[in-house]
């Protein structure tokens, strides 16, 4: 996204509206000149057949044997600080580390194999 020219990805504008919305809202509002996105699709729900939510993930996170459980968790957790999600707020509560509360949503991937699938949030 290019606050200067106006430019906007049609790909992330299709896949997720209302986070391009946030995301414009921010970048007009920060002084900065543009945005990288990636608006990478879900694939939760391909790969473990369930609908993504906060409950499923932390179910799913609880599935994981110690060496996952640890990367899936430190994938969560090296996020950049600014990126505050509700998934990543429980995860915090139930495994320590919480960023202070939760904020705007982001997809996390936790498929090791990509299969097609629409961003769901």
């Amino acid at each position: 996204m290019n606050r200067e020219e106006n430019v906007e990805s049609t790909t992330a504008l299709q896949r997720n509206p209302k986070t391009v919305g946030v995301i414009r809202e921010w970048l007009n509002s920060s002084g900065e000149d543009a945005v990288i996105w990636t608006a990478l699709e879900s694939n939760f729900e391909a790969c473990k057949r369930r609908q993504f939510s906060v409950d499923t993930a932390i179910e799913y996170l609880e599935g994981l044997k110690s060496e996952g459980l640890n990367r899936a968790l430190d994938y969560i957790r090296n996020a950049p600080p600014e990126i505050k999600t509700p998934l990543r707020y429980e995860v915090g509560k139930k495994w320590s580390k919480a960023p202070s509360r939760p904020g705007i949503r982001r997809s996390v991937v936790l498929c090791a194999r990509p299969p097609r699938r629409q961003l769901g949030q």
